[in-house]
């Protein structure tokens, strides 16, 4: 999907322009998400943007203390890895390999 033809509906995006875009490789699949953005609010943008997700994000205290952001994910350097998605900075370099347990992915059979 290019960025350009996402559905940005959302009201919590709106008012955001994005200067740069980077990818975020979830489980091998490629999105482009705001490079300014943490790795959990990249999470909610590709669930809102791409339809592909879903995240309960009233399960989240966006400050490490909850760890219900919890994700595993691949790096060049690092190899795999934890890591709380909400202090987290969302880099082009690794691979999600596990999302945080709040997050789901959507069947074609499930409402987008």
């Amino acid at each position: 999907m290019n960025i350009k033809d996402a559905n940005l509906s959302a009201t919590f995006f709106e008012d955001e322009e994005p200067e740069k875009f980077i990818e975020l490789k979830i489980f091998g699949k490629i999105y482009q998400v705001p490079s300014e953005f943490s790795l959990l609010k990249s999470f909610q943008y590709v669930a809102e943007t791409y339809k592909d997700y879903q995240i309960n994000l009233t399960k989240h205290c966006w400050s490490g203390i909850c760890k219900n952001c919890l994700c595993k994910f691949q790096d060049e350097q690092l190899g795999k890895a934890k890591g709380l998605a909400c202090l987290m900075d969302t880099d082009e370099s690794i691979e999600l390999i596990q999302i945080p347990r709040t997050m789901k992915k959507l069947t074609k059979k499930e409402d987008r």
